[in-house]
């Protein structure tokens, strides 16, 4: 629950952060694109790194798991200070003295942002638990006791056809309402993960 709070709290003000950048609605969605791209290029050196060293300390999980902790701390670390030292940002023209309470009050009212933040919590439940349930059966059904290579290849294989999935759902956003690709796309993949 703490951590789907939290990234909703963060990925809703990014997710907003496109109308910052531009308002041509072809040019957002293609943005979004390179950036799932790019991000799940960092999902794909989780993977990499993971049966990489799953390889290397086949009996160990723990020397495993801090090995690609040390690593994508150091790799977080640079992409942190890189950010800081290359981003400004924009100054301010006048500081917005509206009470918190008032500003949440606006957003609850706003019909299409309530129906964005009830499609987004069960999203990221379902989101977390095929991951989860992945490991389990790797490890309890495959009767596998060093089960980190097979889930991370696994892992893999998902990431890499979402990753190829990537400019057919821009080019299909472009072509009908992003609204319509989306809620068809999530009614797709609900009833692939229930079957």
């Amino acid at each position: 629950l703490y951590y789907a709070t939290g990234w909703s709290g963060t990925v809703i003000p990014y997710d907003a952060l496109g109308m910052e950048l531009t308002s041509d609605y072809k040019e957002r969605s293609s943005l979004f694109g390179v950036k799932t791209a790019f991000m799940f290029a960092g999902y794909l050196l989780q993977i990499v790194l993971g049966v990489a060293f799953a390889v290397l300390f086949a009996n160990n999980v723990l020397t495993q798991i801090s090995y690609v902790s040390w690593v994508l701390a150091a790799v977080g670390l640079v992409n942190y200070a890189s950010l800081l030292c290359g981003i400004g940002e924009r100054p301010m023209l006048e500081k917005d003295s509206t009470p918190i309470v008032s500003v949440v009050k606006e957003m609850l009212h706003n019909r299409p942002y309530r129906i964005y933040l009830l499609l987004k919590v069960p999203a990221i439940f379902g989101g977390l638990l095929p991951p989860t349930m992945a490991l389990d059966m790797v490890k309890y059904v495959g009767d596998q006791e060093n089960s980190a290579v097979s889930f991370q290849l696994l892992l893999g294989v998902a990431l890499i056809a979402c990753f190829l999935f990537i400019p057919m759902t821009v080019k299909l956003t472009h072509w009908y309402d992003k609204t319509t690709i989306l809620w068809k796309i999530l009614v797709v993949l609900a009833t692939a993960l229930g079957i």
